[in-house]
């Protein structure tokens, strides 16, 4: 009988679990949301988690150097190009990165993008702000993408002195329920007296997937389980009477 009273109460704790929600995403620094529950944070119709920081250079700067670590870099809610519970993205305050003449910087930025239960991802929209420089140099941003189900894809933005047209990129990809994102952005100063890139962002467009189980069907399902444990365990107790 112990044994049904611990299956019936794992189960109501599961069908209670499937109704929490996941904390909402603010903005804030990447540091904060390295301490993110495991959950992650829930921004529209997606979450956010997993989030892992580095930086490298050529000019001696590290992660621990003043205004290089992940407490300099800020993270904001985003939804570009269009702004509504179907697009979200973060998006990654940049400015820190300040290469000098001869030098680069360099920021990787992973993290995981998971649809919310009745939902699909589908593709992805990059943006790179306030790129501008005097002189020449270049910065560039790679975003690699690692859905769960199917092949890795990418997206590729940049510019250069002659070249300031790149400055967004786009992605579809065959549907997923999750990503694993990791992104590349570095500066490399050639001749720049003034170079900056304010922030990279980017969204993810979701699907209506009707297949996959609501949190209320889930929490439906959880508590007629958790009914039929206590149902066998009456029955149980009769049957010693008996």
């Amino acid at each position: 009988m112990k044994r049904w009273l611990l299956l019936g109460s794992l189960m109501c704790l599961s069908s209670i679990g499937a109704l929490a929600s996941p904390i909402m995403c603010t903005s804030g620094t990447f540091q904060d949301y390295i301490g993110l529950p495991a959950g992650g944070c829930q921004f529209g119709n997606a979450t956010f988690s997993n989030f892992v920081f580095a930086y490298t250079s050529s000019d001696g700067t590290t992660a621990a150097s003043p205004g290089k670590g992940a407490a300099s870099v800020s993270v904001s809610p985003e939804t570009q190009p269009t702004p509504d519970s179907d697009h979200p993205g973060l998006q990654f305050g940049t400015a820190n990165l300040t290469p000098a003449i001869g030098f680069f910087q360099d920021y990787t930025f992973t993290f995981t993008v998971t649809a919310m239960p009745g939902f699909n991802l589908d593709d992805a929209f990059l943006k790179m702000t306030g790129a501008f420089l005097i002189g020449s140099g270049s910065a560039t941003t790679v975003e690699t993408l690692t859905p769960s189900t199917g092949p890795q894809t990418s997206l590729n933005g940049f510019f250069t002195d002659t070249d300031t047209t790149h400055k967004t990129s786009t992605v579809t990809y065959p549907t997923t329920s999750s990503l694993t994102v990791t992104k590349d952005i570095k500066l490399t100063n050639t001749s720049s007296t003034l170079f900056d890139l304010s922030a990279v962002s980017n969204d993810f467009s979701l699907l209506d997937g009707s297949s996959v189980p609501e949190p209320v069907t889930a929490a439906s399902i959880g508590f007629g389980l958790c009914c039929l444990a206590l149902n066998l365990r009456k029955r149980g107790k009769k049957g010693l009477v008996r």
